[in-house]
Formats: structure tokens, C-alpha cells, sequence
């Protein structure tokens, strides 16, 4: 009678066994998922940031060429209304505006060019970043896919183990 309580308790030992090693695969799948949601939220995240910052960029460097714009247009006023100065002083006064806005355009040139090279390093990356977030995303899928096909394994293996430990 020993031998046969042995046995019987050594098989719900084992049934009990089984149980908890399957609820921690359970967990562990879990884990993995919640892992992967992460990254992919977090790599979704960047690419919004990204995103955003090429729509600044362009943003600011459209204000940049309107800015532009009105200093070329306020250059050939002043240019125009040079030929009609009658004084020097007034003569004098147009070529320094003239002058100032030259150097303005030089440096707001400078700062475009500036954006128009990091708006394109950043378009650069853009594709990438997308290509990423796919992939993440893809993977997700299958792994969420592959749980369900597991969960579903282990669902019937906990019912045996369960029914196991009842008898």
C-alpha cells in the first residue's frame, strides 16, 4: 500500500510539476509579447519624432525663404531708390541698408543650406525607421500568432495535468 501512495503521491508531485512549469511558460510568453509591444512602441515613438522633425524643418525653412524673399525684394527697392537719392547722407544711408541686408542674406543662406543638409540627413533616415517599425511590427504578429497557436498547446496539456492530479 506504501509503494502505491508513493507512486500516486510521486505522479501528483509531477502532475503539480507540469502545472507550474506551464503557467511559467504561459508568463514568459507573456513577457515577450509585453517586451515586443515595447520595442515596437518605442520605435513607433522615434519614427513620430522623426517625423516631426522634418516637418519643422521644412516648416522653418519655407519662413527661411520667405525671409529670403523680402530681403532680395528690399534689396532691389533700395537699389532703386539709390538712383534717386539727392543727398548724400540719404545716398549713404541706402547703401548701408543695402550693405546690412547683404550680410543678413549671407548668413540666412548660410542657415539654409545649413537645413536643407540636416532636412535631408533626416529624410535619409526616414525609410529606415519605417522599415523598423514593419519589421517589429511583423514580428509582433508572429509571435502573437505562434502564443496563441502555444497557449492553445498548453491549454489542453494543463487540462491533463489538472485532470491528472484529480484522479
Amino acid at each position: 500500500m506504501s509503494g502505491s501512495l508513493s507512486a500516486l503521491l510521486r505522479a501528483l508531485h509531477e502532475a503539480h510539476q507540469r502545472v507550474h512549469l506551464l503557467h511559467k511558460e504561459i508568463e514568459e510568453s507573456q513577457r515577450a509579447v509585453r517586451r515586443l509591444e515595447q520595442q515596437l512602441a518605442e520605435r513607433e515613438k522615434q519614427l513620430r519624432q522623426l517625423q516631426e522633425e522634418i516637418r519643422q524643418l521644412k516648416v522653418t525653412l519655407h519662413d527661411r525663404e520667405v525671409t529670403e524673399k523680402q530681403l532680395h525684394e528690399k534689396v532691389t527697392r533700395w537699389q532703386q531708390q539709390i538712383l534717386g537719392a539727392s543727398t548724400a547722407r540719404e545716398y549713404q544711408a541706402l547703401q548701408s541698408q543695402i550693405e546690412n541686408a547683404r550680410i543678413q542674406l549671407h548668413a540666412l543662406e548660410d542657415e539654409m543650406l545649413e537645413l536643407m543638409d540636416k532636412l535631408e540627413r533626416r529624410q535619409q533616415e526616414l525609410p529606415e525607421r519605417e522599415k523598423l517599425v514593419s519589421e517589429t511590427r511583423a514580428e509582433l504578429h508572429r509571435l502573437e500568432e505562434q502564443r496563441r497557436q502555444r497557449l492553445e498547446a498548453i491549454q489542453d496539456r494543463l487540462t491533463q495535468a489538472r485532470a491528472d492530479v484529480a484522479r
